[in-house]
């Protein structure tokens, strides 16, 4: 799968939204999806459903939560909602490649920020769409997968199926 596109979702359009969400099987286990019109706005790997309904809402206040399988043609684009920061590490980690990582200081340097490898730490935890924004692909300097909000396990497996370490 080709890195999706990224598109913002603007607060203004946060009231009426309709989310649809759904349980999908991934390749690392069940997870849980939520589309908009636009795109994929939250991929989490969580079986609690109500978990994932409060995430959603807390995320996406005012948005309408629909039941309903999420179109394939959405799952090219992640429509989220973040801040300016939080959004351009985002962009920069759909950039790395598959079986590739980048460091925290790395993607800071890229988003001009070169001393906030700990707010790349912290935006990578808050994004929306696991998986889809390739968070599992942040390392430590030193090399070590570091922390992933899904657990280490899983970010080792996600790691070791698109070929890392080569």
């Amino acid at each position: 799968m080709n890195n999706p596109r990224l598109e913002r979702l603007r607060d203004d359009a946060l009231a009426g939204l309709l989310i649809h969400r759904d349980r999908v099987l991934t390749p690392f286990g069940p997870a849980r999806v939520a589309a908009t019109p636009l795109g994929v706005c939250c991929l989490a790997f969580m079986e609690d459903e109500q978990l994932f309904l409060d995430e959603l809402s807390r995320r996406y206040p005012g948005a309408r939560l629909l039941r309903g399988a999420v179109p394939a043609e959405r799952w090219e684009t992640v429509h989220v909602r973040g801040t300016d920061f939080q959004v351009a590490v985002w962009r920069a980690l759909l950039e790395i490649p598959a079986g590739e990582t980048r460091s925290y200081g790395e993607i800071a340097r890229r988003v001009g920020r070169p001393l906030a490898s700990r707010a790349v730490g912290s935006a990578a935890g808050r994004n929306p769409a696991s998986l889809l924004i390739p968070c599992h692909r942040l390392v430590r300097s030193s090399g070590d997968v570091g922390n992933y909000r899904w657990g280490v396990p899983l970010k080792r497996a996600i790691l070791a199926s698109e070929g890392y370490p080569r």
